[in-house]
């Protein structure tokens, strides 16, 4: 696909061709260690053809990453954590595509739009981001993405308002340029100012009026148009995104590096602007503990694993919505799976951090944690011990 590009004319695939090379080369050479590296490389490319507006490249980008799944780094897997992180909004978007926000001219069509950014590629999207320091801790990092998302809503919508009068201040101009009340449904032209009583001269002397209001009216509609557009292009990219990590856990569920997928999924219910990126975010966590069912569950890092059950429990604390308190209890409940399945005595230190929790929930009559996520852990308990006097 990326040759045909090149015999197209299209500059961006020369570029494109070297890292294929490069990716082949180094796959190819079993000798060589990095070929993991080689991977990540090939992920990236993945992602431009996933920026392209076009579905025949979406739909190779998934072909593609089907095959190589089981090669996907922690660093691989990060890279497409990073995107979902993003913020919906024009800040958003220049993060994704490397665009220029002040740049984009007013002249430019949606389209246009799309394809400039598409032609940035997302070069960057993988190297990491500095924003996530480790230095850190827990709560600090709850209460920053809480903070941070309620000061970006409230922004944006500063920002509308501030729109919204600056449209209203453009229809009184109008409206007392041409000596007319403000359009009202039935409105009608006030007594002596119609245009009939206008003859040509005093119609000349109205154009650079009339040509100044409508080019100011045409800016400010202009951006509330980029970033309604901006929002639209990054929720688009983010469902592409939850598109092959809905692979990943169809054909990795049992690889300890999927487990990393479940805080920033959870996230996503509850900061995206988008319902449907939300429920999108939850269905793919449900497909990823229906696919563990049985003896397929992974076997990670002891330690890891209970900072997880940790942050899912700090992370139902952050929205009373049920979508995500139903989204926090089923990925408690599949974490604990996988300690018990690790060693049983594991269920003791589990009940220590349901109880503490409960013991929050009940003190706090403001506590935004749904009470399922203590009916279902006790529900849980007395199947699964019924289940061990059976056997």
């Amino acid at each position: 696909m990326t040759i045909l590009q090149v015999y197209n004319g299209d500059t961006e695939a020369v570029s494109i061709i070297h890292e294929l090379d490069t990716c082949h080369q180094s796959i190819s050479d079993k000798q060589n260690s990095v070929g993991s590296e080689s991977f990540d490389l090939l992920l990236e490319v993945l992602l431009s053809f996933l920026a392209k507006p076009s579905a025949l490249f979406r739909k190779l980008a998934g072909q593609v990453f089907a095959i190589f799944t089981a090669d996907v780094t922690s660093d691989g897997l990060q890279s497409l954590i990073e995107i979902l992180e993003k913020g919906e909004s024009l800040a958003g978007q220049q993060d994704l595509f490397d665009q220029d926000i002040d740049g984009v001219e007013d002249g430019m069509s949606d389209n246009d739009l799309e394809i400039a950014s598409d032609v940035e590629m997302i070069q960057d999207v993988s190297a990491g981001s500095a924003e996530n320091s480790d230095l850190v801790s827990e709560d600090e990092q709850n209460s920053s993405a809480d903070s941070e998302t309620s000061d970006q809503e409230s922004e944006e919508d500063s920002d509308e308002e501030k729109i919204d009068e600056e449209l209203a201040k453009f229809d009184a101009m109008l409206a007392d340029t041409l000596k007319t009340s403000q359009p009202s449904g039935n409105a009608a032209l006030s007594d002596g100012s119609s245009d009939e009583e206008m003859d040509d001269e005093q119609m000349m002397a109205l154009e650079p009026h009339l040509t100044k209001i409508f080019q100011e009216r045409k800016k400010t509609t202009s951006k509330k148009r980029e970033k309604k557009d901006a929002r639209e292009n990054v929720i688009n990219f983010k469902n592409r995104v939850l598109d092959l990590l809905l692979i990943y856990v169809k054909k990795q569920h049992a690889n300890a590096l999927a487990l990393q997928l479940i805080l920033p999924l959870l996230r996503l219910v509850r900061i995206s602007t988008s319902k449907q990126i939300a429920e999108k975010s939850f269905s793919l966590l449900k497909e990823y503990f229906d696919a563990c069912r049985g003896k397929e569950l992974p076997v990670p890092d002891g330690g890891e694993i209970w900072e997880i059950l940790d942050e899912i429990h700090a992370e139902a604390k952050l929205d009373a919505s049920k979508l995500h308190g139903y989204a926090c209890s089923r990925s408690s409940l599949f974490v604990v799976k996988v300690l018990v399945a690790l060693d049983e005595n594991n269920y003791g230190r589990a009940v220590d951090v349901y109880s503490e929790s409960q013991k929050q929930w009940y003190l706090d009559t403001k506590s935004k944690t749904q009470p399922a996520l203590f009916t279902e852990w006790i529900n849980w308990s007395i199947n699964t011990r019924k289940q061990k006097k059976q056997i």
